[in-house]
């Protein structure tokens, strides 16, 4: 399924991501580095408390000149 909400914005306007996943997202465009299977909780809205793994990687496109990040979330709550 595929769904939009801004990682930064959540239910309420508060910041769903922390300091230290919104610095590991900053340094995937300049240092072409992944993300790999990196745990994240919050709280989405209509949905309650998730656990997710976050993958991410640059996705450069010739169309726009411009790169983007591509990020997979994997729903990981029941695992716990």
């Amino acid at each position: 399924e595929t769904a939009y909400l801004s990682l930064t914005r959540g239910d309420g306007g508060q910041n769903l991501i922390g300091p230290e996943l919104r610095e590991l997202l900053e340094k995937i465009l300049p240092a072409h580095t992944t993300l790999e299977n990196f745990p994240f909780e919050a709280k989405f809205p209509g949905v309650g408390k998730k656990t997710l793994l976050l993958n991410a990687r640059r996705l450069a496109t010739a169309e726009s000149h411009a790169d983007w990040i591509l990020l997979a979330m994997l729903d990981a709550t029941a695992r716990k």
